[in-house]
């Protein structure tokens, strides 16, 4: 293929680029009915799922500098969001770039989100002419790539899925690897002083910070790359350079991870948060007929009701993947033949049938990446994502195919043409018959939610901590307490807050309070308006808002039924009437100065319905407390233990109790002085014959910690 990019494009490139340009502007404008939307709400986000939190990620963002911490979260701790990996630094420092000029998240996340067809535009484009591909069929197969239903069906709510412009650029450097002198400029040009290998590291490394899913992907079609020019050349040398790549990529995922690494080191870790399931692999994995059937809602009618009889006689079939339109499903079929039988060709379609195999044997339903989920990690469960990635690489199948037959063709302009009007009906292809985002619906969606923030904006000064009933955990809880969060400036809220973090048990036990008794506690706390629910089967909701009816406080009610309530007139009455010495002694004592760490070897149950429940199926585990003061405290234990037989005998032993104690099942009460710090509980029972790994022998159940004196809330 010759050395790439060792000059400037000459005018005619720079032209095919304004080109593409001016092209992907038309189509934008006409595809998402831009001319539509007002940019003061997320033009392609629903008012539901991920977007919310997006969206609350973009506004954290301007308000704090990143990510990380936002301290008018969770209040009165501060949300930390360590616990959630963000391998989106190159997107998020786009949008703070983004942010210098306009100071509106919802605007940020509306430029940045158009943007990624821009980019998507112009990585094809140089990705197609790096591969010699003629320059018209360069530019139309950029667009078929660019508005891909996956693009606009992740929208903003997978804002961070939908950039995958550095797809292209991933795949030069497969294409690199597949040729003979693999990532070296020549045969006899060092590796380090090669040009391609030193792009290729680059590459690699940003694409870290640009989505775990694309670089592992990557990783996998370099991969089988390498072992297919190793075994067609018997050379070691390409196995080498991806070596050199995964290591790259390593040190960009340590990078990546440092912040959370040295959060859990002192706060410690909190797995259940991002852990996934490898059952959830089978369920998100690559499914072929989904992506090679026409797209939802096709313009033809008996197109569209051939995806619409799949859709409803197969199981399982809504994992998120979208169609590829009939131009890539070509290529990738193509492909796939190729692939099929590649032994000894040397050729470039045949290198890239064997990645795409590769992709799809490991991305497949019951394919090899179900096995690595199993066998090493489950955290790459999404796999169906990957569907983007064959697009690319059949179109660029196409590519290749066009640019060979327009080269034997004496009158080219005929093929020329004939690309075009193949470019024309890819866009009908893949264009549903219907509004990509009816911007009517998702206005009248987040103006609800705006107009109730406004109205809490203007009930209650900035500052004001707000408390939204029931209390959500991030994240399994969903992202909906975000709502208020997005349309109002300076408040401080209790809710959402990360599960098994300090915010959250200190939510969860004030709930458990009698309506007098929690606005009591609220209101030591500092909290002066609260928000309750339309949840009527959450009990808790339903005694406040019947304690509180009577009080004739002023309340906003939303459009969804949720009510704001001024709490001032009773919490000020409540911390008045307390001496400036009590107030601070009952201060200290509700925020968590000792909470707890499980180790593995317990599992919770989510039944809010009930005690909190914690399962154990080991004969030896750890219960870790956190003192988060700085001297000796003095606290009582209490909890039900129960157990399948009820004549074992468990020990707990624990340096800050004065002798290792042995208990059977039923109440227990125990007794510690916790130092600063961390202090571990080894639990261990008498049963050297545990039931199989799914069968839980005991359980400890409600457990409540108090302060010798003083009720103190802990961290479940």
């Amino acid at each position: 293929m010759g050395k790439l990019g060792n000059k400037w494009p000459q005018r005619r490139e720079i032209f095919l680029y304004a080109l593409a340009v001016l092209l992907t502007s038309v189509i934008l404008w006409f595809y998402l009915g831009l001319g539509q939307m007002d940019f003061r709400y997320p033009i392609a986000m629903t008012d539901v799922e991920d977007g919310i939190y997006y969206g609350a990620i973009v506004k954290i963002l301007l308000e704090t500098g990143w990510v990380y911490h936002h301290p008018d979260l969770s209040a009165p701790f501060g949300l930390e969001l360590y616990d959630f990996v963000h391998f989106d630094a190159l997107h998020l420092l786009i949008m703070k770039l983004i942010a210098h000029i306009v100071d509106d998240w919802a605007i940020v996340l509306n430029i940045y989100y158009l943007l990624t067809y821009f980019f998507t535009t112009i990585t094809a484009v140089f990705f197609f002419r790096s591969m010699r591909i003629h320059p018209v069929a360069s530019i139309i197969l950029a667009l078929l790539f660019t508005f891909q239903p996956y693009h606009c069906w992740r929208g903003q709510r997978h804002i961070m899925l939908a950039g995958y412009y550095l797809l292209p650029l991933q795949m030069l450097a497969t294409i690199w690897l597949l040729s003979p002198q693999g990532l070296r400029d020549g045969e006899n040009v060092s590796l380090l002083k090669s040009w391609r290998f030193r792009v290729a590291c680059l590459i690699s490394f940003v694409a870290v910070f640009a989505g775990h899913y694309y670089t592992a992907f990557a990783l996998i079609a370099y991969t089988v790359a390498a072992i297919y020019n190793s075994l067609r050349l018997r050379t070691w040398t390409c196995l080498c350079e991806v070596a050199i790549l995964c290591v790259v990529v390593g040190v960009g995922f340590t990078l990546n991870l440092l912040p959370n690494a040295l959060y859990w080191a002192r706060e410690g870790n909190n797995r259940v948060v991002s852990a996934k399931d490898p059952v959830h692999v089978e369920v998100h994995s690559l499914r072929l007929v989904p992506m090679l059937l026409p797209v939802d809602n096709h313009r033809v009618r008996w197109m569209r009701d051939l995806t619409v009889l799949y859709n409803q006689k197969t199981p399982l079939q809504y994992n998120g993947q979208k169609s590829i339109g009939l131009v890539a499903s070509a290529g990738f079929l193509g492909l796939l033949l190729m692939g099929l039988f590649a032994v000894n060709r040397d050729n470039q379609l045949a290198g890239l049938g064997v990645v795409t195999l590769g992709l799809v044997l490991f991305c497949t339903l019951s394919g090899f990446g179900t096995l690595f989920a199993y066998l090493i990690s489950p955290q790459m469960h999404g796999l169906s994502r990957v569907s983007i990635l064959l697009a690319l690489l059949g179109l660029t199948a196409v590519g290749i195919a066009l640019t060979a037959a327009i080269e034997r063709m004496s009158r080219p302009w005929i093929a020329i043409g004939l690309i075009v009007l193949m470019g024309v009906f890819g866009l009908f292809d893949i264009w549903p018959n219907t509004k990509i985002f009816d911007p009517k619906i998702m206005s009248s969606q987040l103006l609800a939610s705006r107009s109730f923030g406004e109205a809490i904006q203007q009930a209650v000064p900035s500052g004001t901590i707000i408390h939204q009933m029931p209390a959500m955990s991030l994240p399994f809880s969903g992202y909906d307490q975000f709502k208020p969060y997005l349309y109002t400036k300076g408040m401080r809220w209790t809710c959402p807050a990360m599960l098994n973090r300090r915010g959250m048990a200190w939510c969860e036990e004030i709930e458990r309070l009698k309506p007098e008794a929690m606005i009591e506690r609220l209101a030591i706390c500092g909290v002066d308006g609260l928000i309750l629910e339309a949840d009527k089967k959450h009990l808790g909701v339903s005694a406040m808002r019947e304690w509180l009816a009577s009080k004739g406080l002023p309340q906003i009610t939303s459009d969804n039924g949720n009510k704001f309530y001024d709490l001032r007139s009773l919490t000020q009455s409540i911390r008045e009437k307390l001496p400036e010495a009590e107030l601070r002694k009952r201060h200290l004592a509700m925020f968590a100065p000792i909470t707890f760490r499980w180790d593995d070897n317990f599992v919770q149950a989510w039944d809010r319905t009930v005690r909190p429940r914690w399962f154990c199926n080991s004969r030896k585990a750890t219960i870790e407390i956190v003192n988060h003061l700085d001297k000796p405290t003095q606290f009582r234990l209490q909890f039900d233990l129960y157990s399948s037989e009820p004549k074992r005998r468990f020990t707990f032993k624990c340096s800050g109790l004065p002798t290792t104690t042995e208990v059977v099942a039923g109440p227990i009460q125990l007794e510690f002085t916790v130092p600063p710090g961390r202090t571990p509980i080894m639990v261990t029972t008498d049963n050297t014959t545990l039931p199989s790994s799914d069968v839980f022998p005991y359980q400890l159940v409600g457990m409540e910690c108090s302060l010798i004196q003083d009720s103190v809330i802990v961290e479940r």
